[in-house]
């Protein structure tokens, strides 16, 4: 049982508290309502004096929620069976609206919380409020290593090291509460003492400002500079545009083939009907190769301008032709590696014969 502080008086009565809420059930909400209530009774020591009124108030403030209920199956109890003693009625309160878990939430926050942009004397507020309902006693100076540890780990760390960089940790809770509250208010009253005088400095010197963030900005570069201003010179009319140049299509005339093996128009060599003579070796193809190296026709200017077009414009060559053409060059070649094994048959028939004579005679 809380021990009831002394009655205050002002001159005209005791003090006089206006009762607790009603009550709905909630467990969160159970140990505020028990803390109000007792106020309440310390308030008028004499009123609730007796058990019975106590009891009386409490179930009267289970007005809402579940309290109702369990207050009405209470009140039909109590009238049957007697009514109960404070300690005895609190008991069975407890047992049905008390937060079982509150402990351990009441741990895991003490575990997460921090002092972030808070004041110190904020979060040891709530430092305490924890250990309450964690059931601790941060007074303790068992509890004080316990304590010591939490705090480390939460308040600002340049807190922790002004305490160990002086030299005098302090050895209990109340100490080391104190020595944080009075550093953290240290370095508010500095950081907001140099707030101040950037403003007043700003305030005097607008362009103080401005001044020193150009100042950071790097240099440009050389090339970014604008030339020097001077005379200019007089500005001469743009030449007029040349039409563009025409260019005459290249001419590409078909040639007809013609075989080296019969000397007829219009097929190759590798198509001719007329079988390969087996005798002596035809030469019209070569003959008509040297005469056309030895006596080059002569090339009129539309010749001479046909080839500088092909030249210049290898897109506009005929492809068929440039096929045909290859495929004369191959007959040639066919051809000459004929002769080339008849001229080697030959030759060895003639060492075969074994004479100078028999070879002057065959060469006849």
């Amino acid at each position: 049982m809380i021990p009831h502080p002394p009655t205050i008086s002002n001159g005209r009565g005791a003090l006089k508290l206006p009762p607790p809420s009603p009550f709905d059930g909630d467990k969160k909400k159970f140990k505020s309502f028990l803390r109000r209530l007792n106020l309440y009774f310390a308030s008028d020591p004499v009123q609730f004096a007796n058990p019975e009124n106590r009891v009386i108030l409490t179930l009267s403030l289970c007005s809402e929620g579940t309290a109702e209920s369990w207050a009405q199956i209470a009140q039909d109890k109590y009238e049957y069976d007697g009514w109960p003693s404070w300690p005895e009625f609190l008991s069975s309160f407890k047992a049905r609206f008390d937060d079982r878990t509150a402990e351990e939430d009441a741990y895991l926050a003490l575990d997460t919380l921090k002092q972030g942009s808070g004041t110190a004397e904020q979060y040891f507020d709530r430092f305490e409020v924890l250990c309450i309902q964690a059931d601790i006693d941060p007074f303790l100076p068992g509890n004080f290593p316990f304590m010591k540890r939490y705090i480390e780990q939460q308040v600002s760390r340049s807190i922790i090291k002004a305490i160990y960089v002086s030299g005098q940790v302090p050895t209990d809770y109340l100490d080391f509460k104190t020595r944080i509250v009075n550093i953290d208010m240290s370095e508010t009253r500095f950081k907001h003492r140099i707030e101040g005088l950037e403003r007043q400095a700003k305030a005097r010197n607008p362009a103080s400002g401005k001044v020193a963030v150009a100042a950071r900005v790097p240099p440009k570069p050389v090339y970014w500079s604008k030339p020097p201003a001077g005379p200019s010179a007089p500005v001469r009319p743009a030449p007029a545009a040349a039409a563009p140049p025409t260019y005459k299509a290249a001419t590409t005339s078909k040639a007809v083939p013609t075989c080296y093996r019969c000397g007829k128009a219009g097929h190759l060599i590798k198509d001719c009907p007329q079988p390969a003579p087996p005798g002596g070796v035809k030469t019209r193809a070569l003959d008509s190769v040297e005469e056309e190296e030895e006596d080059p026709q002569e090339e009129t200017p539309e010749d001479e301008e046909d080839e500088t077009s092909q030249h210049e414009y290898v897109e506009e060559v005929d492809v068929e032709q440039v096929c045909e053409e290859n495929a004369a060059l191959k007959d040639q070649i066919t051809l000459l590696q004929e002769q080339i094994e008849k001229l080697t048959q030959a030759v060895k028939q003639l060492q075969g014969a074994g004479s100078s004579q028999d070879f002057r005679g065959t060469r006849k």
